[in-house]
C-alpha cells in the first residue's frame, strides 16, 4: 500500500515568496562579488602612484564587508526556504502528472471481522504479545546495627590546669581580628597594597611618521562617520602602504571596536596625509589610536 505523506502547513505561495527572495539574496551576493574581482583588476592595472588606488580600495573594503552581510542573508533564506517545503516520506511523490499536490492517505477503518492492517508495512499485523509477569525483586537483608562509638572517660585533672581535649574533638576557631588602619605615613606591606592597573602598550609608531590629533566627524553628505586627522612625514625619506589603526570606544568606555585606514602611494618628506577611517558602529564617540604600521 502507499506511504503516508505528510504535509506542510504553509501555502505554495509562501514557498515561491521564500525561493524567490533566496534567488534575489544569491544574485545580490553575485554581483557584489564581481564587482570586487573587477576592482582588484583595475588595482592591479594601475601604476603604483596613481591617485585613483586609494578611492578604489576603499569602494572594495565596503563590498567585502556587503558580501559578509549577503552571505548571512543567504543562509537565512535558505532555513527559511526548508522550514517552509512540505516534508515528503520516502517514496511516496508529492505532485501528480498534472503539477498538482497530491491528497493526503487516509487508511480505511478495519472491520471487525477483518484483521488489523500495519500502517508501515500494509501486512496483517500479529497479535499483541502478552508481556511476561516480571519477577519480584527480593529484598535486601535488614542492616546490621553498629554500635555507638565508646567515649573514654576523662581523667581527674589538677586545679589550676587547662583541661586536654580528647582527639577527636576539633578545636574552636581563633576570633576574627579586624584590620588596623595603617599610619598614613607610612608605606602599606606588600600583601595589603591595592593591584597595580593594566597598563596599556603604547602605539607602535613608524620613525619619522607623527600622527595629530584625531576625532570622530560625520560626512554632511553621505551621513557616515570617520575618524579624522592628519599624519606627517617628519622622515627625509617617503614611506608608501602606509596603514594607521585605531580603537573605538563608546559614552560608557566600553570598546565597541576598531577601524583603520591604507595610504598605498608615496608619502614625501615635509607633507602631510589627511587620513579618514570608516567608523561602521553607531555608538562610538571617542578614539585611540592603535598604532601606524608600513604594509609589507
Amino acid at each position: 500500500m502507499a506511504v503516508l505523506t505528510l504535509l506542510g502547513c504553509s501555502s505554495l505561495s509562501e514557498v515561491e515568496r521564500a525561493e524567490q527572495a533566496l534567488a534575489d539574496r544569491k544574485a545580490d551576493l553575485n554581483a557584489t562579488q564581481h564587482e570586487i574581482s573587477r576592482l582588484s583588476t583595475s588595482l592591479l592595472m594601475l601604476p603604483k602612484d596613481s591617485p585613483p588606488i586609494l578611492d578604489l580600495s576603499r569602494r572594495k573594503d565596503l563590498l567585502g564587508r556587503k558580501v559578509g552581510a549577503l552571505e548571512s542573508q543567504v543562509d537565512e533564506a535558505k532555513i527559511k526556504l526548508a522550514a517552509l517545503k512540505p516534508i515528503t516520506a520516502v517514496g511516496q511523490p508529492t505532485t501528480n502528472q498534472g503539477g498538482e499536490p497530491n491528497p493526503p492517505v487516509v487508511l480505511p477503518p478495519a472491520k471487525p471481522e477483518q484483521p488489523a492492517v500495519d500502517p508501515q508495512t500494509g501486512l496483517p499485523a500479529g497479535p499483541i504479545p502478552t508481556p511476561e509477569p516480571t519477577p519480584p525483586v527480593p529484598l535486601p537483608n535488614p542492616p546490621i546495627p553498629v554500635p555507638p562509638p565508646l567515649i573514654p572517660e576523662t581523667p581527674p585533672q589538677t586545679p589550676g590546669l587547662p583541661v586536654p581535649l580528647p582527639p577527636d574533638v576539633p578545636l574552636p576557631a581563633p576570633p576574627a581580628v579586624s584590620p588596623v588602619s595603617p599610619d598614613p605615613g607610612l608605606p602599606l606591606p606588600t600583601d595589603l597594597q591595592p593591584p597595580a592597573p593594566p597598563v596599556k602598550p603604547p602605539p607602535s609608531q613608524v620613525p619619522g611618521l607623527r600622527v595629530g590629533d584625531s576625532k570622530i566627524m560625520p560626512n554632511q553628505n553621505t551621513g557616515l562617520k570617520y575618524v579624522v586627522g592628519n599624519l606627517h612625514n617628519e622622515a627625509a625619506q617617503p614611506f608608501s602602504r602606509i596603514k594607521i589603526e585605531f580603537r573605538l570606544y563608546d559614552a560608557a568606555g566600553k570598546a565597541v571596536g576598531t577601524t583603520s585606514d591604507t595610504r598605498v602611494t608615496d608619502l614625501a618628506p615635509a607633507t602631510v596625509w589627511p587620513f579618514q577611517a570608516l567608523v561602521e558602529d553607531a555608538d562610538a564617540v571617542r578614539v585611540e589610536l592603535i598604532g601606524v604600521s608600513l604594509l609589507p
